[in-house]
């Protein structure tokens, strides 16, 4: 892995699909998949049947502490703004993750579904 930050864990989307924009349901994403920019480039290929959304989130380098940034690539999803924040429970231990480094933010990546007349 290049850079100095480690990968989030905790990564939570916000839809207001279901109750409209003044509420949001939250979701974890069912496949993260980590891409680094000293990676062999590959496609980002949703897996066969159903309909996939594909997020992608991209940190800067030079800044490890700045906000990434989110873009869907998916033509049905807008990302509309992330929010980040100390996750809570995060600096505590599991057992046998001692000496290990962790990314202790929890990134909500707010999301909107286009209606048909803004496709």
């Amino acid at each position: 892995m290049s850079g100095i930050q480690d990968p989030p864990q905790y990564v939570l989307i916000a839809s207001d699909v279901v109750r409209g924009p003044a509420s949001s349901t939250l979701a974890h994403p069912a496949i993260i998949h980590y891409q680094y920019a000293d990676d062999a480039p590959v496609n980002i290929i949703p897996p066969p049947g159903g309909q996939h959304t594909i997020l992608v989130m991209e940190f800067d380098e030079s800044d490890p502490m700045g906000r990434p940034t989110v873009r869907s690539l998916s033509e049905d999803v807008v990302v509309s703004g992330i929010k980040v924040s100390e996750a809570p429970g995060a600096t505590a231990r599991s057992p046998g993750t001692e000496g290990k480094s962790t990314n202790p933010n929890m990134y909500i990546i707010d999301t909107s579904i286009k209606t048909p007349s803004s496709l």
